[in-house]
């Protein structure tokens, strides 16, 4: 209740906006007073919001002169989609109360990435911000993606939650190693009532993002000639292979510590998952001998830059005499 006086008080309005289930770009979200004189209610070019996030905004109301209760509307401009009204009711002062009832809001607390193929858990607040207690709270969990599995149950129920009270249902997933990346909703859908038998139903969104990791590797070592004989001009080709869930970036090979002269650097670019890409070194095989080198793989991925080092040997003959093939030591 925001009560009256001859200087007409002033107050404030908080709400949450929710996100849905696909992500919105939130032009324009504006109060419009109905009979509320609005000090500061309007907020442009706010952003894209995504499934399950959601931010808070503060909106600034001088109380009218006469006791009532009064709706100002919070009014929604979303590109491509139609526009959204939301009356909140401001008591100002009246002897006519609204009536009570429950209000349930939800919380989540989601992991920052999900790597495909890995388990995570979804903690979920249910809090009751209404007046008045909700009774027979069913939770329905409904993942999207075939990707996504719940690993307990997906119903829940609850027998009563008070006004002021909140309850904690903690959720456990499976992901498939084929989960498409980005972020990927699940819908929890509540129905409760209320004292006097009314029904009403919400639905939340869960954002989970799913995010892969590149993992870098040795396909195979080739050389031209594949038997080197000291004065010789080789071409030494190592295929590197990307055996994780997401795009290996800048990718690049570097050949340490090998005493031969030639070319030692290669950049492969991006490597997809489950591709793999040639790093070509062309060398001088100015002397016999077995010469041990390192591989060191640079790239990068969502996670970040990573490094990866491999020992290998590279084997060349005397004139005259049999080589052999280079090898992994």
């Amino acid at each position: 209740m925001v009560k009256k006086s001859a200087a007409a008080p002033r107050g404030s309005i908080r709400r949450r906006a929710i996100g849905c289930i696909a992500s919105a770009l939130i032009l324009i979200l504006v109060l419009n007073g109905e009979g509320v004189e609005v000090l500061t209610g309007s907020f442009q070019d706010i952003g894209e919001i995504g499934p399950g996030q959601s931010f808070p905004l503060t909106f600034r109301i001088r109380a009218p002169g006469e006791a009532g209760v009064y709706f100002p509307e919070v009014w929604v401009s979303v590109r491509d989609a139609a526009g959204v009204r939301y009356p909140v009711p401001v008591n100002v002062n009246s002897a006519y109360a609204l009536i009570k009832k429950p209000a349930l809001r939800v919380e989540r607390s989601v992991p920052a990435s999900v790597d495909p193929g890995d388990p995570f858990n979804v903690t979920l607040t249910l809090y009751n911000e209404g007046g008045a207690s909700a009774s027979d709270i069913s939770v329905s969990i409904n993942a999207t993606s075939g990707a996504i599995t719940a690993g307990n149950s997906e119903n829940y129920f609850i027998p009563e939650l008070g006004a002021g009270e909140e309850t904690v249902l903690n959720l456990s997933f499976e992901t498939d190693t084929s989960a498409p990346l980005g972020l990927t909703p699940i819908l929890v859908t509540i129905d409760y009532r209320s004292a006097d038998l009314a029904t009403f139903r919400q639905v939340a969104t869960i954002g989970v993002p799913i995010v892969g990791r590149a993992e870098m590797g040795i396909a195979s070592i080739r050389t031209e000639p594949s038997r080197i004989t000291a004065g010789d001009p080789v071409d030494l080709t190592i295929r590197l292979e990307n055996t994780g869930t997401a795009d290996a970036e800048s990718v690049r090979a570097t050949v340490e510590g090998l005493s031969l002269p030639g070319t030692k650097e290669a950049f492969l670019g991006t490597i997809e998952p489950g591709n793999d890409g040639p790093a070509v070194f062309s060398l001088q095989a100015s002397e016999a001998g077995e010469f041990d080198y390192t591989l060191t793989i640079q790239y990068a991925d969502d996670y970040g830059a990573h490094t990866t080092r491999q020992a290998l040997q590279v084997v060349v003959s005397s004139a005259g005499a049999e080589g052999r093939s280079p090898s992994r030591s």
